[in-house]
């Protein structure tokens, strides 16, 4: 069986060291994203809340109306426009509404956890509300997402060169019946905008994505905000982990950053791998319903 150059795509999973200055992190991420499209990425997958510290405390202050100046989600529509290519990253999204002549208004009642994602015309292509917020004790990290955001309520796809992307984020990585539900939807790739810890991502960051990609036959590509171990000191901070990588359906990395540091990993994805995986090991057919016992 043979699948045409336009049933492959190159993407790129972003690794940032981000920072609280929101024009600083938004000028490397627009860096990054140069660079990766000069090595021809046509698919750009930014961290989660990339445009400014992590944290309860933080995500407010943080907060952007979509596609406002100045905004996490106008660079990533003028990067995606300026170098014809496909851009998704995590904002902290204020929905609440606009009344001529009062004051923004931003309550836990109107903050999302969002992934905007845009195409190479610089168009709104899909956008996925964060599902599970993360809620996690382990040494010293905590989050408690739930107590500022509101959880979204759908899944969210789009195409790129015939391969179909599905949206999640960071702690969905650990709720599989979201992943299957992609996978029913005939899903290729599964894109994992993340803040993911380092008290936790030493022992499951890369077995999670390796094992979404084997389970469901597809790409799983995981952008990460770089370890930052000076965080542990901050008062209000998070020790993150890193290595953003990209794990094939046979469950090989085919490319990862370092923990430490900016950068991004980089492959090709191809339809015609995603085939062949499924005709050695045909789970689709071959799954079977079970009950209890009698």
């Amino acid at each position: 069986r043979v699948h045409p150059r336009s049933m492959s795509v190159r993407a790129a999973v972003i690794q940032l060291k981000v920072a609280a200055d929101r024009a600083h992190n938004l000028s490397r991420a627009r860096e990054l994203i140069r660079q990766a499209a000069a090595e021809g990425a046509e698919l750009m997958v930014l961290p989660e809340a990339f445009t400014g510290t992590y944290g309860v405390e933080h995500f407010a202050q943080n907060a952007e109306k979509l596609h406002e100046v100045e905004s996490g989600s106008a660079m990533m529509r003028e990067a995606a426009e300026e170098h014809g290519v496909y851009v998704m990253g995590g904002v902290v999204e204020d929905a609440s509404p606009i009344v001529p002549g009062s004051w923004p208004r931003t309550t836990k009642e109107t903050l999302f956890n969002t992934i905007p994602a845009f195409g190479p015309d610089g168009t709104l292509v899909a956008r996925y509300r964060k599902v599970h917020l993360s809620r996690v004790k382990a040494g010293p990290d905590a989050t408690a997402e739930a107590t500022v955001f509101q959880p979204g309520d759908h899944a969210a796809t789009f195409e790129v060169n015939g391969l179909k992307v599905g949206m999640c984020c960071c702690f969905d990585l650990r709720f599989k019946h979201l992943s299957q539900f992609y996978e029913e939807d005939a899903c290729d790739i599964l894109a994992y905008p993340s803040a993911f810890l380092h008290s936790t991502g030493q022992h499951h960051w890369e077995l999670l994505l390796r094992s979404r990609a084997v389970d469901h036959q597809v790409y799983s590509l995981g952008s990460n905000h770089a370890m930052n171990p000076a965080a542990a000191e901050t008062p209000g901070e998070t020790v993150m982990y890193g290595q953003s990588l990209i794990a094939d359906p046979w469950g090989t990395v085919l490319d990862a950053c370092p923990l430490e540091g900016e950068g991004f990993a980089i492959a090709d994805l191809s339809k015609e791998f995603i085939g062949d995986v499924r005709e050695r090991i045909p789970l689709r057919t071959d799954a079977r319903e079970v009950t209890a016992a009698p």
